[in-house]
Formats: structure tokens, C-alpha cells, sequence
């Protein structure tokens, strides 16, 4: 029966014992010449090997052409693959066969790998060059659009300094904190939102107290609630903690 499968991937496979997934390339194909021409394996049978894998002829046919019989040939071709597939032979070392034909693929398999690295960093550089142009195009813009903006925040920051007061002025009502928690700043005393601002400040001063702390203090104002008040007064632009804090430094 003929040999299946294309020459020399045919006789790899038979040698190692599994299926050859990588491509042909040329180093393979030297390590099973390399193999096939080693010293233990005759003329003879280096013959047999390539009628049968190379030009896929049956035995019958082999017999015919090297002039053998097919048991004969049989025979060498059995004795070749073993040789091929050990690496030891009597007491004689045999550097060749199987190592020889993994040397080629693994040689071959890491020279792909060698080139395909070399392709990925080439096409990462380009790649590294290309962002490099395209920042250095977008550079005078960022630049004029952080001018523009920075005029703008001074402006608003201008404008804030001049609405704070209204805004300290505010009634508690007015910040809409729910039910529970006004309920609790009258209790605590607090009419504007200029009461609680300053309360905390003097607690942070003489007790080292966080604003959550400071609410805290008063009657059933559990933390959750105080941290409402604090969500509540940032939507209307004043940031406690950092109001307090800033005021520590001032003085």
C-alpha cells in the first residue's frame, strides 16, 4: 500500500510519531537529508526510504526496481525507521535520525518566530512614529485650548467669590435636603446654610472635628445623613470639607 502524505512531511511524521503542523521550510528539509545520509544506513536503504515516502511506490514496486525481494525490503525499511527513530544504536551513538530531523524543525520553527518578532517590532515602531506625528500635530491646539479654558475657570472662579455670599445666605429649605435631615438642622439650630459652613469650621478649630463628625453631634443625625448634607451642599458649589480645611490654613 502506497504512502500517504506529501514528501518529506510523510517520513517526519512516521519518525516522530505525530503530525507535523509547521511548514516545510528549508532547514527541515536538510535535517532529513542530514539524517538519511548518516554512515548506518546503507545506500541500499536510503534508496528504499525515498521510493517509498518520496515517489509513494509500494513495496512490489520497490522490489522490482532495487532488485530486491519485497521481504527484503520490508525488512531494510523496517530497520531503517528504527535507526531513524533512536538514538542509540548497539553501543555505537547514533547523532542523526531523530535529531537531526527535530533539530530542523525546531531551527525552523524558531527562525519564523525570530522573523515574525522582527516584523512585529518594525510595524510597532511605525506604528510609535505615527502617534509620535500625530501628537506633535495636536500639541498648538491643546496648548491654545488650556489657555481658553484656564481664562474661563478664572472667570467662573471670579464669579463664584461674588455669589458666595448669597449663597452662604441660603436658607436650609432652600437646599431641598429631605425630610430627616432638616428636621435634624433645626434641631441642631441651623437656619442657612452660612450656619452650618461656619459651625463646622469652629469645630474643626477647637475640636479637630470633620464636618460629618460635627453633624453627627446633633440629636438622631445618623452618618448617612450627614453625608447627604455634604452631597447636598456640593451641588450648590460649596465643598465643606475642603471649605474647612482651607480656612484652618488661612488662619
Amino acid at each position: 500500500m502506497p504512502i500517504k502524505g506529501e514528501w518529506p512531511k510523510n517520513l517526519i511524521e512516521d519518525v516522530l510519531g505525530e503530525e507535523v503542523y509547521c511548514d516545510l521550510t528549508e532547514d527541515r528539509i536538510a535535517g532529513v537529508e542530514k539524517a538519511l545520509n548518516s554512515d548506518l544506513i546503507s545506500q541500499t536503504a536510503r534508496e528504499i526510504i525515498l521510493l517509498r515516502y518520496k515517489e509513494g511506490m509500494s513495496l512490489k514496486r520497490i522490489s522490482e526496481t532495487v532488485g530486491v525481494s519485497t521481504y527484503r525490503v520490508s525488512q531494510l525499511l523496517d530497520n531503517t525507521m528504527w535507526k531513524l527513530k533512536n538514538t542509540q544504536i548497539g553501543s555505537r551513538r547514533f547523532v542523526g535520525g531523530r535529531n537531526y530531523i527535530q533539530y530542523g524543525l525546531r531551527e525552523g520553527e524558531l527562525r519564523n518566530k525570530v522573523e515574525g518578532l522582527d516584523y512585529a517590532i518594525d510595524k510597532l515602531k511605525k506604528k510609535v512614529e505615527e502617534t509620535r506625528r500625530l501628537l506633535q500635530s495636536y500639541e498648538a491646539p491643546l496648548n491654545n485650548l488650556l489657555e481658553e479654558r484656564a481664562i474661563v475657570f478664572s472667570e467662573i472662579g471670579h464669579a463664584s467669590d461674588e455669589l458666595s455670599t448669597t449663597t452662604l445666605n441660603m436658607k436650609i429649605e432652600e437646599l431641598n435636603p429631605g425630610v430627616r435631615a432638616l428636621n435634624c438642622l433645626h434641631r441642631g439650630g441651623f437656619k442657612t446654610i452660612g450656619d452650618i459652613v461656619n459651625e463646622c469650621i469652629d469645630a474643626y478649630k477647637t475640636e479637630g472635628l470633620t464636618p460629618v463628625q460635627r453633624l453627627m453631634k446633633i440629636t438622631y443625625l445618623g452618618q448617612r445623613t450627614a453625608y447627604d448634607i455634604l452631597n447636598t451642599l456640593s451641588e450648590h458649589g460649596i465643598n465643606l470639607n475642603k471649605v474647612v480645611k482651607e480656612d484652618n490654613n488661612e488662619s
